[in-house]
């Protein structure tokens, strides 16, 4: 058996601690980006009821006008009973008619308002109805990275047993070999499979002597280039490089 056979337990391992604390990573943000739109949702909303407000509040003021200058009309009314001529008769009436043109014409400006406080209302319909959707994302996915994070750490927890007792197991100068590739890897594997003349983690062309030397696998030897630890396997044989050159 190979030196670097030794480390391949090792090497599976530490691939799925990895992909435990990557998956807890990925956590806190999916429920940041969930917060983030159910925020955007409340700040529609917000938007949303605040002009359905503010059209409510310009109707208001339109029909408190179309009152006072209803009491006016009342008034001048009154006053053109006691005309005492035909011109004066006529005055009132032409005031009477002015002032009715008026509330014509804030009449319809509430018609156009009206419309559009029934447009704001829909719209804030669909807001809250966004607003409540987001909810619901953001507790369903805290619940799951918060379910998911206790599983996984349990799997972490009998992962790093595994590899405390498969690092007990392995000669200390090529524990030593291996941790230093595993760093250089910066979190990927630290074995490279050989591809041929190449090395099959960086596809660096490797040499005649490096080639041989893992083919013996007395030794452990690293690709000079990315630093990782190369060993053979199934697909490992440069006799195939040098038959299509």
């Amino acid at each position: 058996m190979a030196v670097v056979d030794t480390l391949v337990p090792l090497d599976n391992i530490d691939s799925l601690i990895r992909a435990a604390e990557d998956e807890i990573a990925e956590g806190p943000p999916a429920i940041a980006e969930a917060e983030e739109k159910l925020r955007l949702a409340r700040g529609q909303l917000e938007r949303v009821t605040s002009q359905s407000s503010d059209v409510s509040k310009q109707i208001h003021e339109l029909e408190v006008d179309i009152d006072g200058i209803s009491q006016d009309i009342e008034k001048t009314r009154t006053h053109q009973k006691q005309a005492k001529s035909n011109k004066e008769y006529q005055i009132f009436n032409d005031k009477i008619n002015a002032d009715q043109e008026k509330i014509n014409g804030i009449e319809e400006k509430i018609l156009v308002l009206m419309e559009q406080q029934e447009e704001s209302r829909t719209s804030a319909e669909k807001a809250r109805a966004a607003v409540g959707d987001a909810e619901k994302t953001v507790a369903e996915t805290t619940e799951s990275v918060a379910s998911r994070r206790v599983e996984l750490e349990g799997q972490l927890a009998g992962l790093r047993e595994q590899r405390a007792a498969a690092s007990a197991a392995i000669d200390p100068e090529d524990l030593v070999l291996y941790e230093r590739a595993r760093k250089s890897a910066r979190g990927q594997s630290a074995l490279a499979p050989l591809r041929g003349t190449v090395c099959g983690a960086c596809n660096v062309k490797l040499p005649p002597q490096t080639i041989n030397l893992v083919i013996i696998g007395k030794d452990i030897v690293t690709c000079l280039s990315c630093r990782r630890i190369l060993f053979t396997d199934d697909m490992s044989d440069p006799r195939k490089d040098e038959e299509e050159q």
